[in-house]
């Protein structure tokens, strides 16, 4: 019975490739990569959202006026600086995402192949046929 099973695991039609593990493992690490970024994209968002609400809380003429050091004229520069890196963060990990999905699905329609020949394969040598 172990040498049945050892030689299934490794020789038969239905056996898994070192391949076919290896696609999936990158398609869900691409997933998981895009899915942590866009939550990280999400947080810096949200406290550049704060940041703004805080900076046009005063009107114009009080940013305008703002002496040199005070808060008013730091916000304003660490918004653009958000601004700067966050689009292509997001953009990042969208296409990460988008890859991942496409890695998962291509690996699950070579696995359906796959499986369509071993069934076929099987059922052929249950008939006593060949191809």
């Amino acid at each position: 019975m172990a040498t049945q099973t050892a030689q299934t695991a490794r020789g038969s039609p239905g056996a898994r490739s070192r391949d076919a593990v290896r696609r999936e493992y990158v398609a869900y690490v691409l997933l998981a990569l895009g899915l942590a970024g866009i939550a990280v994209a999400m947080v810096v968002g949200i406290i550049r959202a704060d940041t703004a609400a805080d900076v046009f809380a005063f009107d114009k003429a009080t940013r305008d006026g703002a002496a040199a050091g005070s808060s008013l004229l730091a916000d304003p520069g660490r918004l653009g600086a958000l601004g700067a890196w966050l689009a292509p963060f997001v953009f990042l990990s969208l296409t990460s995402l988008i890859t991942g999905i496409a890695l998962a699905f291509w690996a699950i329609l070579l696995e359906v192949r796959r499986r369509g020949e071993a069934a076929r394969a099987m059922m052929l040598s249950v008939r006593g046929r060949s191809s």
